[in-house]
């Protein structure tokens, strides 16, 4: 609603959007007139040709068929949190709360995004900038996690 309206008004003509949580399905859902200069930011996005994500949309149809719901940045880190808890878990060796966060210090996992690491309760990760192009996203870079700072 908000991308329609903020179109519905012109406003699109007078600044750019960024936001850190919209993904494919809120794109679908917007529709292509309501999203002229609307950037986002993310760890996935499915319009990313790299290995780990080309081998996730492979994984997927070949499970749920070419005919599945579109694949989105909000539902692969979703599956990426089962993923991280079932490192988590294994590390552990138990399901008990105060060792599974024992264990959370320096826990590994490979998933869409590649190979991740939790170390100090953060997993670092790579995060892309994108456009919204009609009814996707177009990756146009990997941003420093370092900021601009000297």
């Amino acid at each position: 609603r908000f991308n329609r309206a903020f179109a519905a008004f012109g406003l699109q003509a007078r600044c750019l959007r960024l936001s850190t949580l919209m993904d494919e399905n809120m794109l679908m859902a917007s529709g292509p007139a309501a999203t002229e200069d609307l950037y986002s930011t993310a760890g996935f996005f499915a319009s990313l040709a790299n290995q780990d994500t080309l081998d996730f949309h492979g994984r997927y149809a070949a499970r749920y068929g070419l005919e599945a719901p579109a694949l989105g940045s909000l539902g692969e880190s979703c599956y990426e949190g089962v993923l991280l808890l079932a490192a988590l878990l294994r590390r552990a060796g138990t399901l008990d709360v105060s060792a599974i966060g024992a264990a959370a210090g320096a826990v590994s996992y490979e998933g869409p995004r590649g190979l991740l690491h939790l170390r100090d309760s953060h997993v670092r990760q790579r995060i892309y900038l994108a456009r919204a192009e009609g009814l996707d996203f177009d990756v146009l870079t990997e941003l420093d996690p370092r900021g601009s700072r000297p």
